[in-house]
């Protein structure tokens, strides 16, 4: 394969429009001062006598913004503190713009590699920016190494596939996060409903009963969701035991050329069902304010990232009962589960082993059952290393929080092989799934001109890409 990183990077920055991570673009950009007085910090910095003073620095860039920021900062400084001081090593964030990898780009064309970080969080969906660029240093040489404090036997299997192709980590999972059901169990309890949906059949049913009308004017809405790639991929994967949206397994073993959801079938089965969820004319497709509304009661059940768990307790308090549930199965027969989905840490070759091993010795810090747990703890992520759930802070502070104990039972018995595409241009696959499906929403697409359109239509985007950057 020619290494063409450059062309995929720039196509997939300038497709992207949310994040998928947190599902329905959950995360938000820092403001624009904290990026510039990181930057400033970082100034400083190069210019300290003291860095020249036996100490390997590491510059990180990041896309993590507001309260998780500092939580990040906060762990960055523990490691300075103790891991860093003892090996004489220190870590500099810098905040990137989401997704963090438009400056990356910048300095690839440019083979500016005195410029490029040390370090970088990549979101999954973004791995084919780097996954062929010459520079990137696989974690999996460095993972099964006879010294490595984090053995890839420690991970969860699902958080070390999302950042592998063909089994092989890139990178090394930091969050991790699944989609889930969250309900107003005080509408489910007053209309009757004992148990959340398992299906989308069961979900459409429960709609039927939970939405609120006067007039023509819907005062509660059953559902909302305007699914995209992410939550179609989900329910695309889980039908079966395992299904795929594109071919080479959803481009994870090689480069995906075509969409294959037609051909397995799994397309047709989903509109099927959605159909169900529309038909109750309860369902509200456009995503506004999907917090706040569920927070104010204005919708029964929303679709959302795990990661939100901490946000909606913020907003909910104790005005009204809620919680979660799997992601509803398109058929009762599916094996079901969902996708994951987060940010990792990708190490980058500058020409000195130095950095490389200070790197990795962070990315170890990072990964560790200590840590995760930290993490975990401030910000409702997923931990990603299976021994911190050995951890007795870890085994107490889940009987406080069943709601991340849903996200973690999710995962467990979700296949590893459910995940995010590799999409060439993830970003024009998102926005052909969305708007495909609020024209069905509202009625102006049949199923079969929706199955049609997204098929013709991604397929043509993944053309026209290639057409771009050619493959071997």
């Amino acid at each position: 394969m020619k290494k063409r990183a450059i062309a995929m990077g720039m196509a997939a920055v300038m497709g992207i429009s949310c994040l998928t991570g947190c599902g329905n673009g959950a995360k938000s950009e820092a403001p624009a001062q904290n990026a510039e007085s990181q930057g400033e910090a970082k100034a400083q910095n190069d210019s300290d006598p003291q860095a020249e003073d036996g100490v390997t620095e590491i510059e990180f860039w990041h896309s993590i913004s507001g309260e998780l920021a500092e939580k990040l900062g906060e762990m960055t400084e523990n490691f300075n503190n103790t891991v860093g001081k003892e090996k004489n090593i220190k870590v500099t964030t810098v905040y990137q713009n989401w997704p963090g990898t438009d400056k990356l780009v910048t300095v690839m064309q440019a083979k500016d590699i005195k410029n490029h970080p040390d370090l970088i969080q990549i979101y999954g969906e973004n791995m084919n920016i780097v996954r062929d660029y010459e520079r990137m240093v696989w974690v999996e040489d460095y993972i099964n190494r006879e010294d490595s404090a984090v053995k890839k036997e420690d991970l969860v299997p699902n958080a070390a596939e999302a950042f592998s192709i063909d089994g092989k980590m890139l990178g090394a999972p930091l969050t991790l996060s699944t989609l889930l059901l969250y309900y107003n169990q005080d509408m489910f309890d007053a209309a009757g409903i004992t148990a959340p949906p398992a299906t989308i059949a069961e979900m459409a049913e429960d709609m039927e009963k939970l939405t609120k009308k006067e007039g023509d004017t819907t005062q509660v809405y059953g559902l909302n969701l305007c699914p995209n790639s992410y939550e179609l991929n989900s329910w695309i994967a889980g039908q079966g035991e395992v299904s795929y949206f594109g071919d080479n397994e959803s481009g994870r073993k090689a480069p995906m050329t075509k969409v294959i959801i037609d051909e397995n079938g799994t397309l047709d089965n989903f509109l099927t069902e959605w159909d169900k969820v529309i038909q109750t004319g309860g369902l509200k497709y456009q995503v506004d304010n999907m917090n706040e509304e569920f927070a104010n009661q204005q919708h029964a059940m929303v679709i959302m990232s795990s990661a939100r768990i901490q946000i909606m307790k913020g907003l909910i308090g104790d005005t009204f009962k809620w919680s979660v549930a799997d992601l509803p199965k398109v058929k009762e027969s599916d094996n079901g589960g969902s996708s994951v989905s987060g940010g990792g840490l990708f190490m980058i070759d500058k020409d000195d082993p130095k950095k490389l091993e200070a790197s990795w010795e962070f990315v170890q810090y990072c990964l560790s059952p200590e840590t995760q747990l930290f993490w975990s703890q401030n910000t409702g992520y997923v931990p990603v290393n299976q021994k911190t759930y050995d951890l007795p802070e870890m085994t107490e502070f889940l009987k406080n929080e069943p709601e991340l104990g849903t996200a973690i039972a999710q995962i467990q018995h979700s296949s590893p092989k459910l995940q995010e595409p590799y999409y060439p241009n993830a970003g024009e696959i998102k926005t052909v799934v969305k708007e495909a499906l609020i024209l069905f929403a509202k009625g102006e697409m049949s199923k079969e001109e929706t199955l049609k359109t997204i098929v013709e239509d991604c397929n043509a985007a993944i053309n026209d890409y290639y057409r771009a950057n050619p493959l071997d």
